[in-house]
């Protein structure tokens, strides 16, 4: 067939497709499907299975089926059984790619939906699972399935919470519950309280007009015009209001009644409470003292109502009057006025008459009775209501049973089995009596001539785990009319298995007790399973690696699966605000969510799975945000973008790893940010702009109209404040022409402004997936997002990029392709985006699409560049000889210091000391720098040491400049030495260490000030001084001894001649060693910086040496 004809088919069954409002399988929508996060919802077949097909499922997740029930209602459609013939089980597991397979026998608590004649399917489930199936398809050739079915609201899903249910969802339940009240029912129990069916009774005491009329223990609201409503006085569950038009009481009766509250929701047709009270409102007070000492009076007792977090309305009144009858008869009034019989309290409600069913509860009163020819009590000595609790269950009822399977055999004897199921809108989920399969014999000819071979049974289990074990299976030879053994060959097979050795005792992790969790021994390659800490949930596992060695050892435990309480308590909440009806009330809960999270993230106490749970979090609050049509405040917004910031924490490099062996949390949460600054852009004015910054991310805003863009997008905007260090130091550019912002007319009507965002992350290239090595990420990641997205007919974003990364190689641009589910390698695409030929540092990139852009380099292969690896050999070499030289010296000093001693050896011993520290402390820096703690203060004491260096050869130019001037007083000179050799350089790195708060010093590549944030100065500056203050000193002592009428004191000349000798000799040597040093610890693949600082180093501890020693003058 030609390309044509191929071309026609292809656009024939997509029309097909969609006028059947069905999609081929494997064509873009899954077979099966997991929903999470329902509390309530209808769904129509075309919503809950895209692809309609047998084997297709619809899986619905119970987040705690020992707090929470799910509830389902099946709408009954003769179109959809006929061709789908649904099906409904409870799952305990859930396997994501297993479908519902037809030919599998069915679970024994599998329902057909469609077994009942009745209009609904009422059903109750306290499983983790509940899965929809479609058990049958339209035969090829049907009439396509029409849309009024696919339409159809199929299904309607329900979670009650059974400890503290609200008020919709208890409506819901038990409107449901009136409909299948009747003797078929799946639903055994309610988490609510609900109203009582009958119609409401009349709602005041008899009065002389109305002898009859008792009290009501309706608690139906009818709804009322006005705001202020009347009602009696009711049973803490029972609530019966009255409009004010309705007829009034006589006086004495009427202060019986008091007001209340005007119900949440008066058009609803009634309260739905549920059973654990209501949270918001106080206990009552006390009943006040009588209004009157004789004759017939009133008591008062009243209660606030308290608002709670989540704005929860109070029910019920806020005052009650009752009457008090006092014996006294007022003087006077004996033969005037008589006493009316009066009613005690309602004695407490009886328990229900029956355990299943519908019930009743009574209670009853008793009269005082009247004096003096009062009226008698009117109204009802006892009352009665309905209790409805749990569904008495029947006794479940067999389904047809299903057709004979096949005999076992081909010829001869054999067996066939049937089945039959439980049918389930028949039994309240009772079992079912009897059994559920039967087996009968079945015959067939008798096989003629050779017998022939039956199956083979399954392989036994292996004899041994390891070290070569065997299996064995067996078959059977059918029966035959020939005598004897009529089959050839044999019967039995056995194969060996399990071939690999036993692992040695070196190839064992052992038994290791780590973080309050216990880790079993296992082999080498085996993974071990752990309950997460006892304040998370989940899982935690552990691998047994192998070293280079062949030696077994436990790699890190891995918490990806772990969820600490306070962030599962988190989730709960937000759940809770997802519930309210209201969307100022879900939008406002969602700005608390926001904030409780800012709360814990920067605790900075987590594990691995919290990010991703933080993650789904900030996803929920965009999409609430978004339905709720909610804009946040603007400090809920900066919130937002710091918990991203803190997210995204080098700190947390280790646990994105960890957490993207499960999911590629960083490449959600991408989305998630670009998702939430869109929601923000669609609220701001015209030609707005907002900026927000944080420690690890820079985010634009602005709303630009469609028909006229004011200027080119120009990113990062320098010079706002409240900019970051790092960004403002930072040269990464963006830059698109404001010709770019066009649409085609259509799109033009459908829009009328361009949402323009941009962000800058600076640790995200180290936190998403490695590429496949050599490459590595060797820029900052720049992400650019508008909607709607405008198409480029030719390159003209242009993206300047600069690098982190030292020593890499062949740089080339790279955009972000979220089209791939899987974040790593394949994510990152060079089409559409080329790299220009720059001469400066950074790498150049110009575009033809907005999207998120990065500098792809490779990284030299001959070097292992991890944080464990030793110092390199250059290094070790020059710190070795410069220290092994002034080792010498010491000694040297040591063993004559009776005859040295002044302050110029004082002031050589510290110079030596600090020079030997730093030596030591460049190779610890450089051996070990996975101890974040170790490496912070290996950076701050390198930082001390360098500068004292530098401050004590500024001491020895002082020294001389003294001896000049004649100025020699022993005590405290010597202290003022200290001061300005130990004491200034302690002063500055403290300074420096209370400023960043330690920030910056160490990074996970070295353990040196940070290149970044401008840290880097407070060694620069303060050493640049020293080094100018020396070359003052040295010029004044020098015209000194150089001028006519200078020093006549000879010791006093010679002296200050050798100080100054020895500043001017060491001090360019000592900045040269430290400038390499530094450019060797922070880029560590440069040999030429290595080598540098070796042969400097070196060269200054024998200069040293040789001045202070061989060359030295004065005693």
């Amino acid at each position: 067939m030609n390309t044509a004809g191929q071309l026609c088919l292809s656009v024939l069954s997509s029309l097909l497709a969609l006028v059947w409002g069905v999609e081929p399988l494997g064509q873009g929508h899954p077979c099966s499907s997991l929903v999470a996060g329902v509390l309530y919802g209808s769904f129509s077949l075309r919503d809950v299975f895209p692809t309609l097909a047998s084997g297709c499922s619809w899986t619905l997740e119970n987040p705690d089926p020992t707090k929470y029930s799910l509830y389902f209602r099946f709408n009954r459609h003769a179109a959809a059984c006929r061709a789908f013939s649904p099906m409904v089980q409870s799952l305990d597991h859930y396997l994501a790619n297993r479908t519902c397979v037809p030919s599998e026998p069915r679970r024994p608590e599998a329902a057909d939906l469609c077994a009942s004649a009745g209009p609904h399917t009422f059903l109750q489930f306290d499983k983790n699972f509940v899965q929809l199936c479609l058990t049958d398809q339209p035969p090829e050739g049907a009439a396509p399935v029409a849309a009024e079915t696919l339409e159809f609201q199929l299904v309607e899903a329900l979670l009650i919470n059974n400890e503290n249910s609200s008020q919709f969802t208890c409506g819901v339940l038990c409107r449901w519950f009136e409909e299948c009240a009747g003797e078929h029912c799946g639903i055994t129990q309610t988490g609510c309280v609900c109203p009582d069916p009958a119609p409401a009774i009349t709602l005041f005491p008899a009065t002389p007009h109305n002898d009859s009329a008792p009290y009501s223990i309706s608690n139906v609201i009818l709804s009322p015009a006005e705001d202020c409503c009347v009602t009696e006085l009711h049973p803490k569950n029972a609530i019966a209001i009255a409009p004010r038009d309705v007829r009034q009481a006589e006086p004495e009766e009427d202060e019986q009644k008091v007001k209340t509250q005007r119900p949440r929701s008066a058009d609803q047709p009634g309260v739905f409470q549920a059973q654990t009270g209501d949270p918001a409102a106080e206990e009552w007070s006390q009943w006040s003292v009588c209004s009157l000492t004789c004759g017939q009076g009133s008591q008062v007792r009243t209660r606030s109502c308290v608002s709670s977090p989540y704005g929860t309305l109070c029910s019920g009144p806020l005052r009650e009057t009752r009457p008090c009858n006092n014996t006294a008869t007022c003087p006077g009034e004996l033969q005037r006025r008589a006493v009316h019989g009066l009613w005690e309290e309602w004695s407490p409600w009886s328990l229900c008459s029956v355990k299943c069913g519908r019930g009743s509860r009574t209670r009853t009163r008793s009269c005082v009775s009247a004096q003096h020819g009062g009226k008698a009590c009117g109204g009802p000595e006892a009352q009665s209501k309905r209790c409805n609790i749990a569904v008495c269950p029947v006794e479940g009822e067999w389904l047809d049973w299903s057709p004979w399977s096949q005999c076992s055999v081909t010829c001869s004897g054999g067996t066939q089995q049937r089945q039959r199921r439980c049918g389930v809108s028949v039994h309240g989920w009772a079992e079912c009596k009897g059994p559920h399969s039967e087996t009968q014999e079945c015959s067939n000819p008798d096989c003629g001539g050779d017998g022939k071979w039956g199956p083979w049974n399954h392989w036994s289990l292996c004899s041994k785990t390891c070290d070569s074990g065997w299996q064995r299976r067996v078959r059977m030879c059918q029966a035959t009319e020939v005598q004897g053994y009529p089959c050839d060959g044999s019967g039995e097979e056995v194969r060996s298995c399990n071939d690999k050795k036993c692992p040695a005792p070196h190839e064992l992790c052992r038994d290791e007790h780590l973080e309050s969790m216990t880790w079993k021994r296992a082999s080498a390659g085996e993974t071990v399973y752990n309950k997460c800490p006892s304040n998370a949930t989940g899982s935690a596992s552990r691998r047994c690696l192998l070293d280079s060695k062949g030696v077994a050892y436990w790699g890190p435990p891995s918490f990806a699966r772990c969820v600490s309480l306070e962030f599962r308590y988190l989730h709960l909440s937000l759940r809770e605000h997802l519930a309210k009806g209201q969307r100022t009330l879900a939008g406002e809960g969602m700005s608390q969510i926001v904030r409780s999270l800012h709360e814990l993230m920067s605790r900075k106490a987590y594990y691995s799975g919290d990010l991703l749970f933080s993650v789904e979090i900030l996803r929920n609050v965009t999409d609430t945000f978004k339905r709720a049509t909610y804009i946040p405040a603007p400090d809920d917004v900066q919130k937002f973008f710091q918990v991203v910031s803190f997210m995204l924490d080098m700190e947390n490099r280790e646990k994105w790893e960890d957490a993207h062996q499960i999911s590629p949390g960083s490449m959600l949460l991408m989305r998630v940010v670009e998702d939430f600054i869109h929601l923000i852009g669609e609220a701001q004015k015209a030609f707005q702009n907002s900026l927000f910054f944080t420690n690890n991310l820079v985010v634009t805003i602005q709303r630009e109209p469609v028909s006229a863009v004011s200027s080119d997008i120009n990113f990062p905007m320098k010079g706002r404040r409240g900019m970051k260090d790092w960004a403002r130091s930072s040269e990464d550019k963006l830059f698109i022409p404001k010709e770019v912002f066009t649409l085609s007319s259509e799109e033009s009507d459908d829009t009328t402004y361009f949402v323009i965002g941009t962000i800058l992350y600076r640790t995200l290239g180290f936190i998403l997936p490695a590429p496949e090595s050599p490459l590595v990420i060797s820029s900052k990641i720049l992400t650019v997002t508008v909607r709607p997205l405008p198409k480029l007919a030719e390159p003209m974003v242009v993206v300047e990029l600069y690098p982190l990364l030292n020593g890499t190689s062949d740089p080339h641009c790279v955009v972000w392709d979220y089209g791939n589910p899987e974040a790593g390698t394949e994510n990152w695409d060079t089409e559409g985006c080329q790299t220009l030929p720059s001469p400066a540092v950074h790498t150049k990139c110009l575009c033809s699409k907005i999207s998120t852009f990065a500098v792809l380099a490779q990284q030299p292969k001959d070097q292992d560049m991890g944080p464990s690896s030793m110092p390199s050999v250059p290094l070790m070499v020059g710190c070795g000889v410069s220290c092994t030289a002034l080792l010498i010296l010491l000694l040297i000093y040591a063993a004559f210091w009776r005859y040295i001693r002044s302050e110029r050896s004082i002031i050589l011993v510290n110079f030596c000391l600090s020079i030997l520290a730093s030596n030591v402390l460049i190779l610890v820096g450089q051996s070990q720098t996975l101890s974040k703690a170790l490496c912070t203060m290996t950076a701050a004491f390198l930082h001390f040491f360098f500068l004292a260096s530098f401050c004590w050869v500024l001491t020895e130019a002082w020294q001389s400049y003294l001896a000049v001037i004649g100025k020699m007083r022993t005590r405290l000179i010597r202290k003022r030495f200290l001061c300005l050799g130990w004491g200034l350089p302690a002063l500055v790195v403290a300074v420096s260490v209370g400023f960043t708060r330690a920030r910056g010093y160490g990074t996970p590549s070295y353990c040196w000030l940070s290149l970044e944030g401008g840290l880097l100065y407070a060694f620069v500056g303060p050493a640049a001084v020293i080094v100018l203050v020396n070359m003052l000193i040295g010029i004044v002592v020098f015209n000194k001894l150089m001028s006519r009428d200078g020093i006549s004191d000879k010791s006093k000349k010679q002296r200050a001649g050798a100080s100054l000798w020895s500043s001017c000799v060491v001090l360019p040597l000592l900045a040269l060693t430290w400038m390499s040093a530094v450019l060797a610890i922070t880029d560590r693949r440069s040999t030429l910086f290595q080598v540098l600082f070796a042969v400097f180093d070196s060269v200054q501890g024998f200069v040293i040496i040789t001045v202070h020693c061989a060359m030295r003058r004065e005693g």
